[in-house]
């Protein structure tokens, strides 16, 4: 793939049904375009994803193409094998895989691979995701390469730095007298939290970042790695029964707030007559306007935020990317503000060279920007992922707010993956509010996709081809509930306009406008996140309002599912956004508000309600 912003596409085995159901005697797991995942022993699972990473220089993820696929498979024991070619720019890396599974409840993932090139790499190699269900908390024994027993446990609160090295074999406890034992060859293997990306897992991977990169690969170079997964104590096979899926609204529950949503508005183009309409619909809380000192033409970016804020109705939150001289740049924006006023709800406070905004540089504008808008909140942290507020800690004293900003595909890509790792917000969210002394904390921006960095711009990014989805908007919905159970007081999201945004070039709206604004437009509510039975396939947010509830069901899923919601009170109009809705209501003239709902059948506080992929539910009492 070239770099830039055109979209990372996972790997693809081609003329085979995707994915496949095996098992390895007492095991069951997913096999799906050359990786496995959700390994489970009957309902615990064990490992989340086993998968090989190709990573450039740059940690770009370098896509490959699989070939030669061959699956044999018994009710208790499979072999695959294929080959995984890998080519961008100098790149050009081919390996073969071989994963087993023995009714003994063995599985293995061999990787046998060699450069057709010469080139440098940060990463080549195989990487297992732990699930946080399973594993958050639960001690572990450690084997080192050098051949001692550490004795540990898989952290709680997140943490900054690899909390396992050197490891030859990993132990855990799955279930009552069960151990599960990871053994790992051919590189030296560490474990890092990945929480600190927002993902919702831990990841053991090789070579040990303490190594200096990147790796010169030489042409002809081979690399050899496998894992071996073992549990003790092999069982008759124990098939995993998922039981009917409920979304209990009556189950106590923390109360929260619905957080203020906002969007992120940077083209700097003129916005026509009936995009502004569309664009109220959303019930924006607010903006966000970047403003860089360094690369931007100052005034026309005031000016820029002036025009959305009186378009929209909406205050901005003007992110401030400081240079050379904060207090010089901070003093000519209160020059040029006061020509062009508009409301501000907040200033993110960035510096072009601190991952994590320093006390200096807050000290020597802070003063400033009170005078510019004294009701204004000051906020600062990271434009960059939680792991950098993580390992520096901002000035909380010197702040009103703690902001980071995330994306879900840091590491992995599929739908799977990005719906999987949603609960990972929640974690970023409480662990930042573990250390901010009770300051709020928000999510600025939340991204499908990581941003093109100017300041990096050999690294991926821009707008996913999934945006105009409803996949987009089961993430989107998704984000918000459990960004509201993280305690988020604001969550913006990307670009308000274009393909990585709500509304098309061509001012055509995308479905993810609807929950932004069914949800967005009660922001402050008092509301509450129920996980449901299986939270990798139903969760949901119920808020009220005028003493009515509210709520939205969410299917994280791409089939057809049937949920069970209780604890309702009497009469709900039901409103579903799914592919047949959509598709009746981007014809009218009013998509945001086209869905035409009807009233639900609640029976003793019950109603059954059938969701299409990725669809979402809106109850509202009458």
């Amino acid at each position: 793939m070239a770099s830039g912003n055109k979209p990372f596409h996972p790997p693809v085995a081609a003329g085979m049904a995707m994915p496949l159901d095996l098992c390895a005697g007492p095991l069951t797991l997913l096999f799906e375009n050359g990786y496995i995942r959700s390994l489970r022993l009957g309902s615990a699972e064990i490992v989340r994803r086993v998968y090989v990473a190709v990573r450039d220089e740059f940690w770009n993820t370098v896509a490959g193409t699989i070939e030669d696929l061959s699956v044999r498979r018994t009710a208790s024991s499979f072999v695959i094998t294929y080959n995984s070619r890998h080519r961008r720019t100098d790149i050009d890396f081919l390996w073969g895989a071989e994963i087993a599974g023995k009714a003994s409840g063995e599985i293995t993932f061999s990787l046998r691979g060699i450069a057709l090139s010469r080139f440098k790499r940060n990463r080549i190699g195989l990487c297992l995701l732990h699930p946080l269900n399973t594993c958050k908390g639960t001690p572990c024994r450690i084997e080192t390469v050098e051949g001692l027993t550490v004795e540990g446990a898989f952290p709680v609160a997140i943490a900054p730095n690899q909390p396992f090295i050197n490891i030859r074999a990993l132990s855990f406890p799955i279930a009552s007298g069960l151990n599960a034992t990871l053994r790992f060859e051919g590189d030296v293997f560490e474990t890092e939290d990945q929480r600190n990306w927002t993902d919702a897992t831990y990841k053991t991977y090789s070579t040990p970042l303490s190594l200096p990169l990147p790796v010169t690969i030489e042409k002809g170079a081979t690399i050899n790695q496998k894992v071996t997964i073992n549990i003790d104590k092999p069982t008759a096979p124990i098939i995993h029964v998922p039981l009917s899926l409920h979304l209990d609204l009556s189950e106590s529950a923390v109360m929260r707030r619905v957080p203020e949503v906002g969007a992120t508005e940077n083209s700097g183009n003129s916005i026509t007559v009936k995009t502004i309409g569309r664009l109220k619909q959303l019930c924006l809380s607010h903006a966000r306007v970047d403003c860089s000192f360094a690369r931007d033409i100052v005034p026309e970016r005031l000016k820029h935020a002036a025009a959305i804020s009186n378009a929209i109705g909406c205050p901005i939150e003007l992110a401030l990317h400081f240079g050379s001289d904060p207090r010089a740049e901070a003093a000519s924006l209160a020059g040029l503000y006061d020509k062009t006023p508009f409301r501000i709800r907040r200033f993110l406070v960035i510096r072009d060279n601190e991952p994590s905004v320093n006390a200096d540089t807050v000290a020597s504008i802070n003063s400033l920007l009170r005078r510019i808008s004294p009701s204004a909140e000051i906020a600062g942290g990271t434009d960059r992922s939680f792991v950098e507020i993580n390992r520096r800690r901002p000035p909380i004293d010197l702040l009103d707010t703690v902001s980071f900003a995330a994306t879900p595909q840091v590491h992995t890509f599929d739908n799977v993956a990005i719906l999987e790792n949603l609960p990972g917000l929640q974690e970023t969210l409480a662990c930042a509010g573990s250390f901010s002394s009770g300051k709020p904390v928000i999510i600025s921006p939340l991204t499908l996709r990581p941003r093109l960095n100017p300041l990096r711009p050999e690294k991926d990014g821009g707008p996913d081809d999934r945006q105009h989805t409803l996949f987009a908007a089961a993430w989107l919905a998704g984000a918000l509930a459990w960004c509201t159970c993280g305690n988020a007081l604001s969550v913006t999201f990307g670009n308000l306009l274009g393909p990585g945004g709500f509304i098309s070039p061509d001012n055509d709206v995308y479905p993810l406008c609807l929950p932004l604004s069914w949800i967005g437009s009660d922001a402050g509510a008092t509301a509450s996140f129920h996980a449901g039975s299986d939270p990798s396939q139903i969760i949901g947010i119920k808020w009220q309002v005028n003493k009515r509830s509210h709520m939205i069901a969410i299917n994280l899923t791409d089939r057809k599912i049937k949920v069970i919601v209780r604890g309702l009170r009497e009469q709900y109009r039901l409103t579903i956004l799914d592919n047949t809705s959509w598709q009746q209501a981007k014809e009218s003239d009013n998509p945001v508000n086209g869905l035409k709902g009807e009233m639900a059948m609640v029976r003793n506080g019950t109603a059954t309600v059938e969701l299409g992929p990725y669809a979402i539910a809106r109850l509202d009492e009458e």
